[in-house]
């Protein structure tokens, strides 16, 4: 095993993991109109899920004796094209009003 190469890895997660925390908590902040709690609800449980798994990662990095990251991903172009495509939906989605994102959350 090399443990650089996995502390790179772990790390690489944990500064995903931290901007998905980010961005969902924007989006959750962002929704507003009729009908918006389920959708914020459902944004806001993404964002403790992503956390969670920062935490995760973050604790194999110290049980491993690495330093886990500070940093985070904030650009969409340094996401996994999947995601790229989910948060270039939700944003598109903002002018569609409550129905539309609630589209998007369902169509997880």
């Amino acid at each position: 095993m090399d443990k650089d190469a996995v502390l790179k890895i772990l790390n690489r997660i944990m500064e995903l993991e931290l901007s998905g925390v980010v961005r969902y908590t924007h989006y959750a902040l962002m929704v507003y109109g009729y009908n918006r709690i389920p959708i914020v609800d459902w944004l806001q449980k993404q964002a403790e899920e992503g956390l969670v798994h920062a935490r995760q990662a973050g604790e194999l990095v110290t049980w491993l004796g690495g330093h886990p990251s500070l940093g985070h991903r904030p650009s969409a172009g340094n996401t996994h094209p999947r995601y790229r495509r989910h948060y270039a939906r939700i944003a598109g989605a903002r002018g569609r009003g409550t129905a539309g994102l609630l589209r998007i959350a369902c169509s997880r």
